[in-house]
């Protein structure tokens, strides 16, 4: 998926919003999965390819906003950074020492801060195309 188009004359166009905010979603929704099913190894798994291979939309959806307002770039490089923590998280698992209320309290935190982040990473990309 590309968040933004080559026009035939090469000039870039504009960044396409819905699909940078499509894409954003479906990252947030798919390491939430991740979360929720974090005792899954082939869940897990599956995710963490795809966020692997979601790197090169990243950094051009990051380059885009650079080139036309650094605040909404670093909030977009602010939650793909969270992102690499959710991702550093259930690569390295839960430990078992933990209590089962201490292990959902620390999913539903990643949970909510993936929320929180994804929602303000949208609202910046939204003012963008406004």
């Amino acid at each position: 998926m590309s968040v933004m188009h080559d026009t035939p004359q090469g000039a870039t166009r504009p960044l396409d919003v819905e699909d940078a905010c499509s894409f954003l979603t479906n990252e947030a929704e798919q390491l939430e999965h991740a979360l929720d099913h974090r005792d899954t190894p082939a869940v897990v798994d599956s995710v963490l390819g795809r966020h692997d291979d979601s790197h090169a939309t990243w950094l051009e959806l990051i380059a885009d906003a650079e080139r036309r307002d650094d605040t909404v770039a670093a909030v977009i490089e602010d939650v793909y950074g969270f992102h690499g923590c959710v991702v550093g998280a259930l690569e390295r698992g839960v430990d078992p020492r933990l209590c089962p209320e201490v292990r959902e309290g620390v999913r539903a935190l990643l949970v909510r801060e993936l929320e929180s982040r994804t929602r303000t990473a949208l609202q910046a990309i939204r003012r963008l195309g406004a």
